[in-house]
């Protein structure tokens, strides 16, 4: 798990910290080549995940703050599968997910 606080500077008295951690996860989401279709609702202010078989991230912001949390499978099961699979992947980190924002507001 990864998280950016942003913060406005003395100097920036025009942009503040929501607008900066929301123009770079804007930012960001195109670095990635992520859709709106991608899009996850339910967590933070805005959310998308890039998901496969083996490996998973998803990313979120709630206000100024934006979040990261990535999954990445190792090996090759007993079954011969090379992960746990997208669905699982997706379904957990999108769990994780839903419980940070509170945590973060303490």
């Amino acid at each position: 798990m990864t998280l950016y606080l942003y913060e406005r500077l003395p100097s920036q008295q025009d942009v503040g910290g929501v607008q900066m951690a929301s123009d770079s996860f804007s930012a960001g989401r195109k670095r990635q080549g992520v859709a709106d279709s991608d899009s996850i609702d339910g967590i933070g202010d805005e959310a998308y995940g890039k998901f496969n078989d083996a490996n998973g991230s998803l990313t979120f912001r709630t206000g100024n703050v934006i979040v990261e949390l990535r999954y990445q499978g190792s090996g090759e099961s007993q079954q011969g599968a090379t992960g746990l699979g997208r669905e699982a992947i997706q379904v957990a980190l999108t769990k994780a997910a839903k419980d940070i924002p509170q945590h973060l507001r303490k």
